[in-house]
């Protein structure tokens, strides 16, 4: 017992000894940390866990959403980053006020125009030869992939070799994104986008994509995104090709758009709509659908499907631009509008805004030096590097063996100009001029105007659809229109129909300011001339050339590369530096028999 309570005693002391309790805190504060560390250790391997396993669904969710829509036409990039065919785009429709979905909508969720024309059983027929298109294709698939895999590499030409091409696996198969069975009930035709440029895999030597709807023998069309930040990571670009514009409708079929893509003689539709402001790309979707299908009822209305010899009115079209200026509901931003539209031999160019359109010829020369060609399909694949020479241009350029001249340019609607310039002070409103820079001038709201009170705003366009704060002070959405005789125009320029790659050739094209505050028109149409007709020195408008697929492919990305090496030089050098949306198109024009 005395034992016990002496060995307490002690235990007791020694608790007491301050440097063996400081001894006992250290190394209970050491076994703490341990465990702290532990815990970090494992929570730091379940937040890891988490993070892949939700990048896993992301990438499985979007693997699945891209293979639907490979399919289907292209994903314009935008913030939703559905095509917008697939999505009901928030705005308001009509004149009442109601929220609609997009025109361009899907089957299943027409309007009552569509529904009606659907039940009449064309759409039942389209119905059933799609499932019959689709059980040929599962059909043939297992039959074609061990040839493919058996296949060896040989040229892309037919009875010539191709210039500047690479070799394609013999009956590899084609990886396609053109597909039109969301098009079928469309009475006015079969919209086709741009890709964003960074979404093409035409510079992958593992691919095999052939993009129809983006690039083929008579037609390109890229976007890019600009770099903002404010107000958002969108690309407020609208752009939109409709071939065989009013022309059979519900009867449309991949090879049938295909072949209207590829036919110069075709008619089209094809615009430009830059949007600009917090909800410019809104705007911009909504003109993007709007202009192309009021345009087409009104040409249905007055018989043009009975009689392709009857021609639009050029006041029609400003009508129909006045008309979706007041159909639109949507504020705080507005959109330029830029279109062409072809209708037999008669071509119309209409712009509101400060994009650019124009009508461009192209003569081959007389022959070609080799090594100018070699040293142009250098140029079109090496990356810019800014190098300048002694005169301090950029080293870099495009050699054009033949010439171009670019006719019917469109006048930029710019605050500057004494016409717009008058209009809008006559209105009370303000223009600011820099004395520099006349065409960076400004349309002034005072502070009291619209959504940006407090502010002085400026508008770098004195027309626009949209934009309600300044229509009071002069901004309108009349468009100016130029209505072409193709017939004269050939005739004048000496185009001799243009049947072979040797006879001068003739397209047309509209881009942004995006490109076109950056690039002059001629400098555009360089590069575009380059791309369609000289790379391949006239290899690809052959009719047997363009029958072939499998040679289309090829043009196509060829053509694709050129553009994005267009856009490239479009960008600038400094790293940081605003790029705006840049987008463009152009379409290949011969007259009609």
């Amino acid at each position: 017992m005395m034992g016990a309570r002496t060995k307490i005693r002690s235990m007791m002391l020694a608790d007491a000894n301050p440097q063996t309790m400081q001894q006992k805190h250290v190394a209970d504060l050491r076994r703490l940390i341990i465990l702290q560390n532990r815990a970090i250790i494992a929570l730091s391997f379940l937040f890891a866990a988490l993070l892949l396993s939700t990048l896993v669904l992301i990438n499985t969710a979007t693997t699945t959403t891209s293979s639907s829509l490979l399919p289907g036409i292209i994903a314009h990039t935008n913030d939703d980053r559905r095509p917008f065919w697939e999505r009901a785009v928030e705005r308001d429709g009509g004149d009442d006020g109601s929220m609609t979905r997009s025109l361009f909508g899907p089957e299943g969720k027409l309007r009552k125009r569509d529904r009606a024309s659907s039940s009449t059983g064309v759409g039942k027929a389209n119905d059933k030869q799609q499932q019959r298109r689709q059980q040929q294709q599962q059909q043939q698939q297992p039959q074609q992939q061990p040839q493919a895999q058996r296949g060896g590499k040989r040229g892309g030409g037919v009875g010539r070799p191709l210039l500047g091409t690479r070799t394609i696996t013999k009956k590899k198969p084609i990886n396609t994104t053109l597909e039109v069975s969301k098009c079928r009930y469309m009475y006015f035709g079969c919209p086709l986008f741009p890709m964003e440029l960074t979404r093409l895999n035409i510079s992958d030597s593992k691919s095999n994509y052939y993009y129809p709807s983006h690039a083929s023998s008579g037609h390109i069309m890229l976007t890019h995104m600009s770099n903002r930040v404010s107000p958002a990571r969108v690309n407020q670009d609208r752009v939109v090709l409709m071939p065989a514009y009013v022309y059979s409708p519900y009867t449309r079929s991949r090879e049938d758009i295909i072949q209207s893509l590829n036919d110069p003689r075709d008619d089209f539709f094809a615009g430009v709509f830059d949007g600009h402001g917090d909800n410019g790309h809104h705007v911009s979707q909504f003109v993007s659908e709007q202009i192309p299908s009021r345009i087409a009822s009104g040409m249905v209305k007055s018989g043009y499907e009975d009689d392709k010899s009857k021609s639009i009115d050029g006041g029609s079209i400003v009508g129909v631009f006045r008309e979706v200026e007041g159909a639109l509901k949507i504020r705080d931003g507005g959109s330029t509008a830029n279109i062409a539209l072809r209708v037999g031999n008669r071509l119309y160019l209409a712009n509101t805004g400060d994009s650019t359109a124009f009508i461009c010829t192209y003569q081959p020369p007389d022959y070609y030096d080799r090594q100018l060609t070699a040293y142009n399909k250098a140029y079109v694949m090496k990356k810019r590097d800014g190098r300048t020479d002694i005169n301090g241009d950029e080293e870099q350029q495009l050699y054009l063996q033949g010439s171009i001249t670019v006719h019917h340019r469109n006048v930029r609607h710019k605050p500057h100009l004494p016409l717009e310039r008058s209009r809008i002070e006559m209105l009370g409103g303000r223009v600011h001029v820099p004395q520099l820079h006349p065409e960076q001038s400004r349309v002034i709201v005072h502070e009291d105007a619209g959504a940006h009170r407090g502010d002085d705003v400026g508008l770098a366009m004195s027309r626009s659809i949209g934009d309600k704060e300044w229509t009071t002070v002069g901004v309108i959405p009349d468009p100016d229109v130029a209505v072409v005789d193709l017939q004269e125009f050939f005739s004048e320029n000496d185009v001799n129909g243009a049947r072979n790659g040797a006879e001068k050739r003739v397209f047309v094209v509209l881009g942004s300011d995006g490109l076109f505050d950056v690039r002059k028109a001629e400098y555009v149409a360089s590069h575009l001339a380059y791309g369609l007709f000289e790379w391949g020195q006239g290899w690809g408008q052959r009719q047997e050339d363009k029958d072939n697929e499998e040679l289309q492919q090829v043009f196509s990305n060829h053509l694709l590369e050129v553009g994005k090496k267009l856009v490239d030089m479009a960008s600038p050098l400094k790293r940081g530096a605003y790029r705006d949306d840049i987008s463009f198109i152009a379409k290949t024009i011969e007259l009609q028999d």
